[in-house]
C-alpha cells in the first residue's frame, strides 16, 4: 500500500506540461527539504524546470545548516512537514528566527486541516497537500512569491 502511494505521488508531481509552464518562470535559489529521496529528486527537477536553482536537503538539520550558510541567497523554502530527525514545525520556527520574511511552502501527505493547526501563526507560509499536480505546485509558488 505504501509503495502504491509513493508511486502515485511521484507520478502526479512528475508531469510538468511543457507549454503551460513556459508562461511563468521563477528565478533564484530554493531550499528544498524532504526526507524521501524520490520526492526530493522529482521536486528538484520541477523547480529547475520552472527556472529555479535548488539546494536539496534530506533532513531538517541539513536544511538548517544549508540555510545558515546561504540564507542571503535563498528566495524560497519548500519544506516537508513530517521528517524523522527534525519535524517541519521545528525547522520552520528556526527558519523564522534566522529570516522572518523567507517564504515557505509546507508540503505533506496529511490534509491541510491536519497540518495547519501546528502553523497557525506562520506568516509568508502556504500549504500544499501531496500528491500535487504540477500546475497546483506552480500556482502555489506564484502565489507565495507574489503575495507572501
Amino acid at each position: 500500500m505504501a509503495e502504491t502511494r509513493e508511486r502515485e505521488v511521484l507520478t502526479t508531481i512528475a508531469r510538468p506540461p511543457a507549454e503551460e509552464s513556459a508562461e511563468w518562470s521563477g528565478s533564484g535559489l530554493v531550499l528544498l527539504v524532504d526526507d524521501d529521496p524520490r520526492v526530493l529528486s522529482v521536486t528538484a527537477l520541477l523547480l529547475q524546470h520552472l527556472g529555479f536553482d535548488v539546494i536539496a536537503a534530506a533532513s531538517g538539520r541539513d536544511a538548517l545548516r544549508e540555510f545558515e550558510r546561504r540564507r542571503s541567497e535563498v528566495r524560497l523554502v519548500v519544506l516537508d512537514v513530517t521528517m524523522p530527525d527534525l519535524a517541519g514545525d521545528h525547522v520552520l520556527a528556526a527558519l523564522r528566527r534566522l529570516s522572518p520574511e523567507v517564504p515557505v511552502l509546507l508540503c505533506s501527505g496529511y490534509s491541510e486541516e491536519e497540518v495547519l493547526h501546528r502553523f497557525e501563526q506562520a506568516t509568508r507560509t502556504r500549504f500544499l497537500q501531496k500528491p500535487y499536480p504540477f500546475e497546483t505546485f506552480k500556482a502555489r509558488l506564484i502565489e507565495l512569491l507574489s503575495n507572501g
